[in-house]
């Protein structure tokens, strides 16, 4: 922005001793200071000015779309202060309808936009919709089918041969009527029938037999020659009686054929006895009787014991069971009683004096081994700050007696006092060094405590922005309702590290309570208590590691609370589930979860969201370290930005069939039909992507420290905003030769610090208006050996970009290109590129050297800014160089490129810009 200035020349008419009569003169440019301006004399004389006053400030402001602006005051005689940096805004492009024409199936149209801030220009080809299109259904004749077309052109689809289904059979034929069978073109749908000749051969017919043969006797009318009489064909026999050796059996087999069934007798065994399946028992022996009535014993022998014994006592008398391993047999004999034979614990009573074993038989007086104690005594003395101990320990049953040897001292209490309400009023306190024993409390007031800034009541000693814990609070605490006679209406509420504070109130007088996990490392807290009038809640809850009850005054028409969870009053909406853990259930009232309300909580490992929910608002469910499961219902219909990123341990997503618009698998959120990733919070190592998934999310997954690598299918048409950013895991990443385009959205790859290697196919391409795909990605490029034409801004604000590689074959380096690639230092063109656009490199303030080709077209603005740029190699000789047939440069092709550079010809020639 330019500045018109009026200067005016004062001359003023002095005496002076020296000159009698002297005409001042003044210079014509201004001096200033930081408040004023003036006019300096020149002739010598330098205590006289003209026209002083102080500045009269004017704010300017200068904004562009790939160079930073800036924001200041300036005065009309050069003076300027308040001086801001505004970053580079980037273009805007708005599509230009009326030179734009929409391309239709048989001819192509043109893209035109212009940039609403600096009115620069782009227009891209647009291909051809599609081809004709042609009408259904078909129509068809017996030989094939073809489509009639529909877009107004008299032409009609290649014909086409039927595609004919499977035969079906409607009526089938008999001996002396014909059948019928249809079938259909599974493309068109003609209907074709089929007769199905008669089988005079197909005579209806019964099986007739007898011992030997078996024929057929036909059914109908007509006279058959053959009747197809042959021999039996018999199948295995079967038992149907088993022989013993007193009766025959029988045994049966059937003709595979006619079913005829033949039977035989299968001869009785004389020898072969039968026996009962009990054992018969005696005092001494068993065996199996016979059941044939011959008088014949299986099995016989004498009983194999196996003995349990109860022992005697001198009170009663034992058993011992004998029982036979093999039959079961049981017989029994008394163990006398012994008298004389007490029973004793195997464990010592003791007593502080004496040891015994006391008796289990019930008489009282027995005591086996009793004694007084046998001390051993090891003894630790007393210092001046820790009680000492004498330890004693019988040698005999290990009875163990501590006693405690008292100490004395002087207290040493800190300096660091802690704080406590007693009846409502403050004391303050330390402790002793040595022992820890509390002083004797001292009243103060609560300006002690307290601050008020801004209108927020603060503890004192906290500043925003510090790393600070005010570990001073103690038991039940009140927040006071005035301070230094104002009234206490919104609190900063950061107690972090008040480890001994209970429970927290605040007066009827808040409304509002702010702070930033103002509660971590409280660990004593139990409660809080919300009043009627508070309307607004910040995350002052942040960073608790266990639940608590937080006490809403039913009064409130903002808040309720409920298991850990803060709803709103209606309990529609989710505010914050910071004192919950383990499985949270939401309630079925609730519709939203709003942003941030379940983020960055340690020891929730479940969400249940119930069938009401529809909404997760941007940040909603986020930074869950110990989440491993999440209940997503049929109702849940829109998902927000950036949630369930850093929550490693996801691994289901437990979403409902009926959900209208997301799907799950194997820990992966989808959208319904799984050709979209929404959300991989638990990736890690190397990552590849199912059949169909044609899109990654923005933020799907954002921060995945623990992915080492991915594998993009061929399949895949967009990358969109920040979906791998912050990746730090990934060292390298290939982006294939797609079959069809693929679009790099905004931040893509942003700040993936280890990221070294990127290969970029040659169907991929930045989405319009992308920026910072790249983004401080301290990775070598490496364009595909397929690809002919750097797309515009395919590397736009790749800052930290240090290497490039074009292969032969590229043809054209597309507008804004490599801008800001302010890492690349030198860069080498192909020869097979003809045309460099405008601003390509702009802004690469580190480039230093770049080769260029024997033919090229030079855009306008071409090394804008390109500070550091000294050396151009051309591959041709100066006489070409200057040639606008080999080189052909736009007006301003070397706007903004700094002085001095130099262009290298291959003859050895020199020329200087």
């Amino acid at each position: 922005m330019a500045a018109l200035f009026v200067v005016s020349f004062a001359f003023t008419f002095t005496s002076c001793k020296d000159e009698p009569e002297h005409i001042h003169s003044y210079k014509g440019e201004w001096t200033y200071n930081e408040t004023e301006h003036w006019h300096a004399s020149d002739c010598g004389h330098e205590d006289q000015v003209s026209d002083k006053a102080e500045h009269n400030w004017t704010e300017v402001e200068i904004v562009n779309c790939l160079t930073e602006g800036v924001r200041k005051k300036t005065c009309a005689c050069g003076a300027e202060k308040d001086i801001q940096v505004i970053p580079a805004l980037g273009h805007n492009y708005n599509k230009i309808v009326s030179e734009s024409i929409n391309p239709t199936h048989t001819s192509t149209g043109l893209y035109v936009a212009e940039c609403t801030r600096c009115h620069d220009k782009i227009s891209n080809v647009e291909e051809p919709t599609g081809s004709h299109t042609y009408s259904d259904p078909y129509s068809f004749d017996e030989e094939g089918h073809w489509k009639v077309a529909n877009c107004g052109h008299n032409l009609t689809s290649p014909k086409a041969n039927h595609t004919w289904s499977a035969w079906s059979e409607t009526t089938p034929a008999t001996h002396d009527t014909n059948g019928e069978r249809v079938r259909s073109c599974t493309v068109c749908g003609k209907p074709q029938t089929e007769t199905i000749p008669s089988s005079d051969t197909a005579h209806p017919y019964t099986w007739a037999s007898d011992s030997q043969k078996h024929w057929k006797n036909y059914t109908c009318t007509h006279t058959v020659a053959n009747n197809e009489q042959a021999d039996h064909s018999w199948g295995d026999w079967r038992t149907t009686t088993q022989a013993s050796h007193t009766e025959n059996g029988e045994k049966k087999r059937d003709c595979t054929v006619c079913g005829y069934e033949d039977s035989a007798v299968i001869p009785k065994a004389e020898d072969a006895h039968s026996f009962e399946s009990e054992w018969t028992q005696t005092e001494q022996k068993h065996y199996k009787a016979s059941t044939c009535g011959h008088d014949v014993k299986d099995q016989e022998d004498n009983h194999s014991w196996t003995t349990v014994e109860t022992e005697a006592t001198h009170t009663t008398p034992g058993l011992r069971q004998y029982t036979c391993s093999v039959c079961n047999y049981q017989k029994e004999e008394i163990i006398p009683v012994n008298a004389d034979a007490h029973t004793f614990e195997t464990t010592w009573t003791q007593t502080d004096t004496h040891h015994y074993y006391a008796s289990t038989c019930g008489h009282d007086a027995a005591k086996k081994l009793y004694g007084e104690h046998n001390w051993s005594i090891v003894e630790v003395p007393a210092t001046i700050s820790q009680p000492g101990s004498r330890t004693k320990t019988c040698t005999v049953c290990s009875k163990v007696i501590v006693e405690v040897i008292e100490f004395s001292h002087e207290h040493s209490f800190t300096t660091e006092f802690k704080y406590k309400q007693v009846a409502g009023n403050p004391e303050k306190y330390n402790n002793c060094s040595i022992c820890g024993e509390e002083s004797t409390p001292i009243s103060v007031t609560n300006e002690e405590i307290f601050k008020m800034v801004s209108g927020d009541l603060w503890l004192n000693g906290y500043e925003v922005g510090e790393n600070y814990e005010f570990n001073k609070l103690v038991g039940d605490w009140t927040i006071p309702s005035t301070l230094g006679g104002v009234t206490v209406t919104s609190v900063y509420a950061n107690f972090k590290g008040c480890s001994e504070l209970t429970s927290l109130a605040f007066p009827d007088s808040v409304t509002s309570i702010d702070g930033w996990y103002g509660l971590k490392g409280c660990t004593s807290l139990e409660s809080i208590s919300i009043p009627a009038g508070v309307t607004s809640l910040g995350l002052f809850f942040g960073g608790l590691d266990h639940e608590i009850e937080l006490i809403i005054d039913e009064d409130n028409p903002n808040y309720s609370f409920e298991n850990g969870i803060l709803y709103n009053k209606n309990k529609t909406e989710v505010i914050s589930a910071q004192c919950a853990k383990g499985e949270i259930v939401v309630l079925d009232t609730v519709s939203t979860i709003k942003g941030s309300s379940i983020y960055n909580i340690e020891g929730i490992t479940s969400i249940v969201l119930p069938s009401s929910v529809t909404t997760l608002e941007d940040y909603a469910v986020a930074y869950l370290p110990d989440i491993e499961r999440i209940v997503i219902p049929s109702s849940l219909s829109s998902i927000g930005t950036r949630n369930f990123f850093n929550c490693p341990n996801l691994t289901l997503f437990d979403v409902s069939s009926s959900n209208e618009k997301y799907s799950s698998e194997d820990g992966v959120l989808y959208n319904k039909n799984k050709t979209k990733i929404l959300s991989y919070p638990s990736a890690k190592d190397a990552v590849t992507f199912r059949d169909g998934v044609t899109s990654i999310d923005m933020f799907a997954f954002y921060d995945c420290d623990r992915i080492t690598s991915i594998t993009i299918p061929d399949t895949m048409k967009s990358l969109e905003g920040y979906c791998f950013s912050d990746c730090d895991g990934l060292t390298s990443v290939v982006l294939p030769d797609t079959a069809e385009e693929l679009y790099l959205s905004s931040s893509a790859f942003y700040h993936c610090k280890n990221l070294v290697s990127i290969t970029i196919g040659s169907n991929t391409k930045p989405s319009i208006d992308a920026m910072q795909i790249f983004g401080e990605t301290p990775a070598h490029i490496t364009f595909s050996q397929n690809t002919t034409e750097i797309d515009t801004r395919a590397l736009f604000m790749a800052n930290l970009i240090t290497g490039v590689t074009i292969p032969e074959g590229v043809t054209s380096i597309g507008s804004e290109a490599f801008c800001q690639c302010q890492s690349l230092t030198e860069v080498t063109i192909p020869s097979t590129v003809t045309t460099i656009e405008l601003n390509a490199f702009s802004e690469c303030s580190m480039l230093e050297t770049i080769s260029v080709p024997t033919t090229i077209s030079l855009g306008s603005a071409v090394f804008n800014d390109c500070t550091k740029l000294t050396r151009i190699n051309y591959a041709g000789t100066q006489a070409q160089w200057n040639d606008e047939n080999y080189v052909s440069k736009a007006s301003g092709w070397d706007s903004g490129m700094p002085s001095g550079v130099k262009v290298y010809c291959s003859d050895n020639n020199v020329i200087e810009l």
